[in-house]
């Protein structure tokens, strides 16, 4: 199955994705920086060599302009790309072990699979990367990322439904994959219109969550709403003569979320129209964007009420979202529970030399989600399988459990803080 020209192929295309990787950090974050080798020229240049577009060897070529852009700026997004066609060569490696793995036990396995299943990981872990350097540099995860990124997963999981990672748990001579309600065969409930009702009102939840608006109940629940409609549907801001009616009208990327929920609804419903693996595929997808984003918000609302402030930002709830789109609800919650393993002593080390407590937690989901895909053998079926994800249907409740019990966890370090911190 492993083919060293494949691999060598695809560490090339990893180079290159790192490429993108790169123009994605100075370009979609919220500060801007045009250092790219692809973007405009800074104005004290007047041409740059054709070889520094090249990937790795076109910001060894960029070194020159240290004093533009600040010593070693190459260094980094250099070792991005080479990280990058690494990391697409290692993704290839741990692919080909499942497959031989799944074969050797009996499994009958489509002949695509390991495409089918590799090249939306590499999707993946593209967002991923950029979304953390990002998150490091600014303490922010753009918009641009993950709700794109969650609309790919989607269209993905309808097109492909082989792409979800593989139960290896089961005996059975064909191959079953991970399904929204248990780690179980499908059941034929997801044929069901309330399993169509139910994927339209995640869809749509996950789209009024993303959408740029104000929320606060400061003022009441019903002022709050007028608020928060008030604050999507915004008043023109040109000036208009007197007498004349205010004009209203969405901010653009309001309306662009608007229009892809209606959009998918529309596709929801020809899928489920379809049937099938497509369907079940498609239906995991959306249970493990709304299993992402709920959890993480969860924490911020048990953060808040424990701490008073934030613990963490939107950006999270939402790349935990796109991480389930990809991966499935199971994956996700995995992902979530293993970030903090890394993060809780980084914050640690940086608490006792800073006294700050503030921490960017995408990178740690964005390695936790990389770790779940790549040892997804050992995490499941060794440890999550018949440890976490035994309770079945009870699972909601032991979550809400460890809500609280974390929430009880931040209120006294918050107050341990309060008194011995701040003397």
């Amino acid at each position: 199955m492993f083919s060293w020209f494949h691999c060598l192929m695809l560490s090339l295309a990893g180079a290159g994705a790192g490429a993108a990787v790169n123009w994605g950090i100075y370009n979609l974050a919220w500060n801007r920086r045009f250092i790219s080798p692809w973007g405009s020229l800074p104005t004290n240049l007047s041409r740059r060599s054709v070889f520094s577009r090249i990937p790795i060897v076109g910001w060894l070529l960029l070194r020159g302009e240290s004093n533009l852009h600040g010593q070693r700026f190459w260094l980094r997004p250099c070792c991005i790309e080479i990280g990058c066609g690494f990391a697409f060569a290692l993704f290839y490696y741990c692919s080909c072990n499942l497959i031989d793995q799944l074969l050797h036990e009996g499994f009958l396995l489509p002949e695509s699979l390991l495409w089918v299943q590799l090249i939306p990981h590499l999707i993946l872990l593209v967002w991923l990367l950029t979304a953390t350097f990002i998150d490091i540099d600014e303490r922010l995860i753009p918009d641009t990322i993950t709700v794109t990124g969650t609309l790919i997963a989607i269209t993905l999981a309808a097109r492909f439904p082989h792409l979800r990672l593989v139960d290896l748990g089961n005996p059975s001579t064909e191959i079953v994959f991970l399904v929204p309600s248990a780690p179980s065969p499908p059941s034929s409930d997801l044929l069901s219109i309330q399993s169509l009702l139910l994927a339209w009102g995640l869809f749509g939840f996950w789209g009024l969550a993303v959408l740029p608006k104000l929320c606060t109940v400061r003022y009441g629940l019903i002022r709050g709403l007028q608020l928060m409609i008030a604050s999507v549907v915004r008043p023109a801001r040109k000036s208009r003569k007197p007498g004349t009616p205010r004009k209203r009208k969405p901010f653009a990327i309001s309306a662009i979320l608007m229009a892809s929920v209606v959009l998918g609804w529309i596709g929801i419903y020809g899928v489920w129209s379809l049937g099938g693996e497509h369907w079940e595929s498609l239906h995991a997808s959306i249970q493990g964007m709304t299993g992402g984003l709920c959890v993480v918000w969860g924490v911020r609302i048990v953060g808040r009420i424990a701490m008073g402030r934030e613990v963490m930002g939107f950006g999270d709830a939402t790349l935990l979202a796109m991480i389930g789109a990809f991966l499935g609800w199971q994956p996700a919650l995995l992902t979530f529970f293993l970030a903090p393993f890394a993060g809780m002593i980084i914050t640690a080390l940086q608490f006792l030399s800073t006294r700050r407590s503030d921490l960017a937690f995408g990178p740690y989901l964005s390695l936790s989600a990389v770790m779940v895909v790549l040892c997804w053998p050992t995490v499941w079926q060794d440890y999550a399988r018949d440890r976490v994800f035994i309770f079945g249907s009870a699972l909601p409740i032991v979550l809400l459990v460890g809500l609280a019990m974390m929430g009880g966890m931040l209120f006294f370090w918050q107050q341990l803080k309060n008194r011995y911190v701040q003397q």
